[in-house]
């Protein structure tokens, strides 16, 4: 009985815990090495970390748990492909976002009308902070992208549940089929 209790307790805990800290996710793109990405998440810094990065077309995930390593393997998209995803992430409202962009194209023309897409598009997506450095003298056209967000990890579990429910049942009422 006792053990049923600290298990419950233990539950509440872990439960309590993903509401209050949220989970930190980084992104660096860079133009010189489009596709490659590299995505960094963790949770309570040293408890869980990840790292999704894209060499060649493969995306590759490393999962850390208390620094050590037990998940390394290629990332296989599933559960409806890209448009689940988007609808997912559209969902998931993230805490607190920070964007850092540095660009710069051989027409100054080009760079002010991504300068002022970005100041437009930012409005709307509720972008805490950004800071964005256009270079209007360059020779060569680059584009960097730097970002932080931070999204409450049992809202994301939710979403993340709702979503896979909202699609098995869409599959198993004949709406489409999946390979």
């Amino acid at each position: 009985m006792y053990i049923l209790l600290i298990l419950l307790l233990i539950i509440l805990l872990f439960i309590l815990l993903l509401a209050i800290f949220p989970v930190s996710i980084a992104i660096g793109v860079n133009s010189y090495e489009i596709p490659e990405y590299n995505l960094t998440f963790s949770w309570l810094k040293s408890i869980l970390r990840g790292n999704i990065k894209s060499n060649d077309g493969i995306k590759i995930i490393n999962l850390y748990l208390f620094d050590k390593k037990i998940l390394d393997r290629p990332l296989k998209n599933v559960n409806g492909g890209m448009n689940n995803n988007i609808n997912l992430i559209r969902r998931i409202k993230p805490d607190y976002i920070v964007m850092e962009t540095s660009y710069g194209f051989n027409d100054p023309s080009i760079t002010g009308m991504v300068y002022g897409f970005i100041s437009f598009i930012s409005q709307y997506l509720n972008i805490d902070e950004l800071y964005h450095n256009a270079d209007f003298m360059t020779e060569d056209s680059f584009f960097n992208m730097k970002g932080l967000i931070k999204i409450n990890a049992l809202s994301a579990i939710i979403q993340y549940f709702y979503s896979s429910n909202k699609l098995y049942s869409k599959k198993t009422k004949g709406g489409y089929e999946y390979e």
